[in-house]
């Protein structure tokens, strides 16, 4: 029996032991099993070693994004979640929060915050979570202001269960105030090209810039996941420019750039099987495009993070290709597959408007990725890929249970009406 079969949440006695023992196993786990995992874990009594075993993976979670009970815990820190790190891998300094902390800062800050959290939060969007989380931000940036931290935060025991000490602790309380009291406004920023934007830009950075370094570098780290890096790092010059700390503010943008990078290397890192016909895994493909392709519009960029971002760029684009490739490969009709003989061919019967309806919507998802890969290079292999799928939709026939007008509809969503015409009169 495998250490994933025997995870039972009931016994907390043995919940270390056996979670200990999943750590290489959930590495190579497929998607299924993983999101399995993940479910018994977050009903865990305690989840003690729990997070740091699914620190190695929690870019394939992201991508994944698993149905997780929203928890008073989980809702408190939601703002931060793009500068959370792995307690392993935090050191004091680093633009992050370690993993660690959460759950003890959270038992000292959520009984002194009174209210209960709606019962529709599961499924709810980014909207219904800031409404929800609105009250709960704003009265726990009121009590790190005047927090001061438990006599047992500073002996032995709480810092190696914890790995942290008091010293490493108390520099982030300020930082971390200054992020729930906005987390509103973070999570509702105006589009870039709204007028306010670059006003609210620079009310978020004047505050933090007087919780520097650190605050600042964690204010900056999220406004580059949220917003147009471009557009932040303007922000970011002129408010450091009319500053008494200029020196240390604009070290900080680009230590905040170079972790953004290194959270986006990250992701392309991240092992794990994918499949570009889950909507999951490819609208975090396309994502990271998106952020890519903003990262690069910032101006006068010193080279070392230009050839980093050049890298980046490289990797991804390659990673792109393979996966379209496989995709390809394994889930449309043609040469992947076995033929078939004849009298099996012909008494195929259509299939049903429902499967039809599938293989279109997976069509209109293999189009949208190969046009958004396109713009990191190779635009014109993805064509040439794009027009070999049509071509393997218009030979396949009945034989995979498409009739004609289902097979040119196909070859019409991945390349266009005109392309698919001309592919199906050179056959």
């Amino acid at each position: 029996m495998t250490a994933m079969a025997e995870l039972d949440p009931s016994p907390p006695a043995r919940a270390g032991h056996v979670v200990r023992s999943l750590s290489e196993e959930l590495l190579h786990a497929s998607d299924s099993k993983l999101l399995k995992v993940t479910q018994m874990i977050d009903r865990l009594p305690d989840r003690g070693e729990a997070d740091q075993l699914l620190a190695p993976i929690r870019g394939r979670l992201a991508q994944l994004r698993p149905s997780r009970p929203m928890t008073h815990t989980r809702l408190l820190f939601t703002p931060l979640d793009a500068v959370v790190a792995a307690a392993p891998k935090w050191q004091p300094g680093d633009l992050a929060i370690p993993r660690s902390l959460i759950q003890p800062l959270a038992n000292l800050l959520l009984p002194r915050i009174p209210g209960e959290l709606p019962p529709d939060l599961q499924d709810a969007d980014d909207a219904a979570l800031t409404r929800a989380g609105a009250p709960l931000w704003s009265a726990a940036a009121a009590e790190l202001a005047t927090l001061e931290l438990p006599a047992d935060w500073r002996t032995p025991d709480w810092q190696k269960m914890h790995g942290l000490t008091a010293a490493m602790v108390i520099p982030l309380v300020a930082p971390l105030q200054v992020i729930l009291r906005h987390a509103v406004t973070l999570r509702s920023l105006p589009p870039h090209t709204d007028p306010r934007c670059e006003q609210v830009l620079s009310a978020l950075l004047s505050d933090a810039a007087e919780t520097a370094p650190l605050g600042w570098g964690l204010m900056l780290a999220l406004l580059l996941e949220a917003a147009a890096p471009d557009q932040v790092v303007r922000s970011a010059i002129a408010v450091a420019r009319n500053h008494r700390s200029v020196t240390v503010l604009m070290a900080g943008i680009d230590q905040a750039a170079a972790d953004t990078l290194g959270r986006m290397e990250a992701l392309v890192e991240e092992p794990g099987p994918d499949d570009l016909l889950d909507a999951g895994r490819m609208q975090a493909r396309v994502a990271l495009i998106g952020r890519i392709e903003r990262f690069r519009r910032l101006e006068l960029r010193p080279a070392p993070e230009q050839r980093r971002l050049a890298r980046l760029r490289q990797a991804v684009s390659a990673a792109n290709r393979l996966v379209f490739e496989t995709t390809l490969q394994a889930r449309l009709p043609g040469p992947a597959a076995a033929p078939r003989p004849p009298q099996v061919a012909a008494c195929t019967p259509p299939l049903a408007a429902e499967a039809v309806g599938a293989l279109e919507a997976e069509a209109r998802q293999l189009r949208r990725f190969a046009l958004a890969a396109g713009r990191l290079g190779e635009s014109d292999e993805y064509g040439r890929l794009l027009e070999d799928a049509a071509s393997r939709y218009l030979d396949a026939g009945t034989s995979s249970g498409l009739l004609a007008a289902d097979s040119l509809r196909l070859a019409e969503l991945l390349v266009g009406s005109e392309r698919a015409i001309e592919i199906m009169d050179r056959r």
